[in-house]
Parts: C-alpha cells; sequence; structure tokens
C-alpha cells in the first residue's frame, strides 16, 4: 500500500502550479529542476498560501457594537442552510409565519436569535454533533460580563443549552443522538435517506430514482403537516402522509420519525 505521507514529484508539481495561479512565484522562476525542491522545503515558507492569517482582537467597545447585529426576534424560526441538495424541503415551511435564516450573512449572531424566538426548526444535512453549517460568526457574553466572539461550522453542544429551553424540530441525519442527549423536546428524525448513496450508506439496496425523488416529495408533504402541530401526534400525520410499502427508502425514513 502507498505511504500517503510522501510527497511525490507530482505533488509538488501541483503545490507550484497552485502556488503560480496565486501570482506568488516572485524569484523561483519556472521551477523546472523538482529535484532541488526535495531536499529543502525552506522555499514554502515564503508564501501566504495555505497560512492561517491573524485577526486582530476586538476592543469591548467594538464587540458591543456588533452584540446585536442581525439579531431578529418572533415565535417559530427556521434554520435550513442554503443547499441544493435539500432544496426539496423548503415547501414544509413556506406557508409558515416565521424567521426564516438560509443565508451565511444572516446567521451572523445566531445564538442571539435562538434565544429570541419560542420554536426553532432546524433541518438541513448534520451528524450526531448536530447541524451542519456555514461559518457562524457572533458576540456573546460570558460568565464575567465580557464580551466574547464566537465561530462555529454546525448548531454543535455549545447550543443545546439554549434548545433545551425550547421547541424544536430536528430534521438532519442522525439527529435523534443529538436530541437525545442533549435532552431537547420536540419532532426529530434519526439517519434519513436523502440520497442514493445514503442508501447504499444504509444497505438499503434495490433503490432508484424515481422512489428517492417520490420519498423527497412526500417526505416534504409530511414535514409540512407535521410541524402545524406542536405535539406527539405530529409523527402520526407524517406516517399518514409518508407511506409506501413498495419504496424501500420510504419505509426505511418512515421507521425513524420521533417525537418526545
Amino acid at each position: 500500500m502507498k505511504n500517503k505521507n510522501i510527497l511525490t514529484e507530482k505533488d509538488i508539481a501541483r503545490l507550484v502550479r497552485i502556488i503560480r495561479e496565486n501570482n506568488e512565484l516572485d524569484d523561483l522562476g519556472d521551477l523546472d529542476d523538482l529535484d532541488d525542491l526535495d531536499s529543502d522545503w525552506s522555499w514554502f515558507d515564503q508564501f501566504s498560501f495555505g497560512q492561517k492569517k491573524s485577526r486582530r482582537k476586538k476592543t469591548q467597545e467594538e464587540l458591543e457594537s456588533l452584540r446585536y447585529k442581525n439579531v431578529r426576534q418572533g415565535d417559530i424560526l427556521v434554520i435550513h442552510p442554503d443547499d441544493r441538495s435539500t432544496d426539496f424541503l423548503k415547501p414544509a415551511y413556506a406557508d409558515l409565519n416565521a424567521t426564516v435564516l438560509t443565508q451565511r450573512d444572516e446567521f451572523y449572531n445566531l445564538a442571539e436569535t435562538m434565544k429570541r424566538h419560542n420554536r426553532i426548526i432546524m433541518m438541513g444535512h448534520g451528524s450526531p454533533g448536530g447541524l451542519f453549517m456555514p461559518l457562524v460568526e457572533g458576540v456573546e457574553e460570558d460568565e464575567n460580563g465580557e464580551l466574547f466572539e464566537y465561530s462555529d461550522y454546525s448548531i454543535n453542544h455549545t447550543y443545546a443549552n439554549i434548545l433545551r429551553e425550547k421547541r424544536t424540530v430536528c430534521v438532519w441525519c442522525n439527529a435523534d443522538r443529538y436530541v437525545v442527549p442533549h435532552d431537547l423536546h420536540g419532532f426529530y428524525t434519526g439517519m434519513v435517506i436523502s440520497e442514493l448513496c445514503e442508501a447504499d450508506y444504509c444497505d438499503v439496496r434495490g433503490c432508484n430514482p424515481k422512489q428517492l425523488e417520490q420519498s423527497s416529495t412526500t417526505f416534504t408533504m409530511g414535514l409540512k403537516e407535521a410541524i402545524k402541530v406542536d405535539g406527539p401526534e405530529s409523527v402520526k400525520i407524517f406516517k399518514e402522509i409518508y407511506h409506501n410499502p413498495n419504496n424501500p427508502i420510504m419505509v426505511y425514513n418512515r421507521q425513524r420519525l420521533y417525537f418526545r
């Protein structure tokens, strides 16, 4: 088996090409003799490519000015990160009187916006660790009253204390393994197949695009009606709509709808 930690001449050439495309080949000529590079990598240290740029720490006054930037309030909050592969879910909340956040710039100070809503509906791609998000940034206050900046790429365990006080809807793959350990309450799913590759992963064989399309369309119809009811009967309503014993994807997903 090839050792993946060894850089080959092809790897080095690829790095050189990337650096050239970033206009950072000031003193290296064409770098045709790659043998000279293999023994001395000090030449690579001069480039900004791949280096993390430090960010100046903001003062408390500057953070105060950002404390409530973009903060929204209301009864229902929908969080659905923009993603073509989950666009089929949009009709589920289209008719709700809700604050709807889908774009990265709308997520600034998301934690504060979450605090200011009573019911939080979250959907998209995720894992047991939470709902996947674009970069989420904001300003919060610590236990000493000091303001600090935060950034996340998911609605993870750090949001659990907020969500625990809310009524929630959690629709993403393995959301049950986030909801139950963090003692959240509301409608939620387990592993949900929304792509054919996920069907293979879940050992649901013999599926075709037509079955996937039927599952996605009917899933959204069921979710739309289910989230109108904030209670255990939401699962029953969902299952009555989302039902086809001849569609293996729907059979699998239907067994993984919950309320607590």
